[in-house]
C-alpha cells in the first residue's frame, strides 16, 4: 500500500510525506518484523535524494529570476522550495523580502516618470509577494486606475 501511494504523490514529494511514508514503513517492520522494508526504505531515501535536489534547484532559479528582475516568479520558485522542504523558510523569506523591496522600488521608479503600466506591474509584484508590504495596496491600486485612464 505505501509503494502504491508514493506512486501516486506529485512528484517531487515534500520532505513532509516522505517523512509519513518513513514512518509508514517503520511501524509496518514494528508490527511484522519478518517484513521486509528495505527496498521501501531504499526508494524513500531516493526520493529524499531527488527531492532536495528539486528544492536546491528552486532555490538557485529564485535567485536566477530575481537577478534577471522577474520577481514574481522568483517568489513562486523560492514558495517551491519551501513546500518542499519547510527547513528553506529563512531562504524563501529573504529571497521574497528582497523581490518584494526591489518590485516597490520599480514600481516607485515608475511612477515618478508617469509610467503607469509598468507603475501597475510593479506594485502588483510587490502586492503578490508581500500584501503587508508599507503602502503597496493603495500604490497598486492607483497605478491600476490610472494606467486604464
Amino acid at each position: 500500500k505505501i509503494k502504491t501511494d508514493m506512486n501516486a504523490e506529485k512528484k517531487p514529494m515534500s520532505i513532509a510525506k516522505l517523512g509519513q511514508f518513513r514512518q509508514e514503513a517503520s511501524d509496518i517492520k514494528t508490527i511484522d518484523t519478518a517484513a521486509d522494508t528495505a527496498a521501501l526504505l531504499d526508494e524513500i531515501s531516493k526520493e529524499a535524494r531527488n527531492t532536495a535536489s528539486a528544492v536546491e534547484a528552486a532555490l538557485k532559479e529564485a535567485e536566477t529570476l530575481l537577478s534577471a528582475g522577474q520577481r514574481g516568479k522568483a517568489y513562486d520558485a523560492a514558495n517551491l522550495a519551501y513546500f518542499l522542504d519547510p527547513s528553506t523558510k529563512a531562504r524563501r523569506d529573504e529571497l521574497s523580502s528582497k523581490a518584494s523591496e526591489d518590485a516597490y522600488a520599480a514600481g516607485l521608479k515608475a511612477e515618478a516618470i508617469g509610467d503607469w503600466r509598468a507603475s501597475r506591474a510593479a506594485f502588483e509584484d510587490a502586492f503578490h509577494i508581500n500584501p503587508e508590504l508599507k503602502d503597496v495596496k493603495t500604490k497598486a491600486e492607483d497605478a491600476r486606475t490610472k494606467d486604464t485612464l
